[in-house]
């Protein structure tokens, strides 16, 4: 269940990861980040879009909830691949790259059982790129049901619907959503 006591971390603090960190630290979650550039790090905490950052992210995941990646799929297979060995048991993984189902089938394949992943497509985007350009969050993401549907994950996004500053999810209308 996702409390106010839940510790977010964003993977890659750009404009969609960057939107998500703002909208959660204004409803008063604990919002950690992971970025490749210390100057990207420093701005969101300069900002305030973060409690606190890393450009290591095995500094910070075995402190994390909720893990919302913001990157390019193909990159966050590779990644999850690389760390999952430092989730906690029990972590829920989302993502705000509109994962297609090979990326979350793959992902599935090679996820520890201990750890839970949602697939979800943002219904947003701009033309800029960049966390400068983030802003709070207030479209529609839609969740593609799998392995972790059967595990208990519904009750996770049942919840993130109740609070107006995490993603609504909805399942999709059609295959291969």
């Amino acid at each position: 269940m996702i409390t106010k006591e839940t510790r977010f971390l964003i993977v890659g603090l750009g404009l969609l990861g960057g939107s998500y960190a703002m909208g959660l630290k204004e409803a008063g979650y604990t919002v950690y980040g992971v970025a490749r550039r210390q100057e990207t790090i420093d701005h969101a905490l300069a900002h305030g879009l973060i409690d606190e950052g890393t450009i290591d992210p095995e500094a910070l995941l075995p402190q994390a909830d909720i893990v919302i990646f913001g990157l390019y799929p193909h990159i966050m297979i590779d990644w999850i691949s690389a760390h999952q060995h430092a989730f906690r048991p029990g972590t829920l993984l989302s993502d705000v790259s509109g994962v297609k189902v090979n990326v979350a089938d793959r992902i599935q394949q090679m996820l520890r059982d201990d750890v839970e992943f949602i697939a979800a497509h943002p219904m947003a985007g701009r033309e800029t790129s960049g966390i400068e350009y983030a802003d709070v969050p207030r479209r529609q993401l839609h969740h593609r049901p799998d392995r972790t549907q059967q595990r208990g994950s519904g009750a996770h996004i049942a919840a993130a619907c109740r609070d107006p500053a995490l993603p609504s999810y909805r399942r999709p209308q059609h295959a291969g959503a």
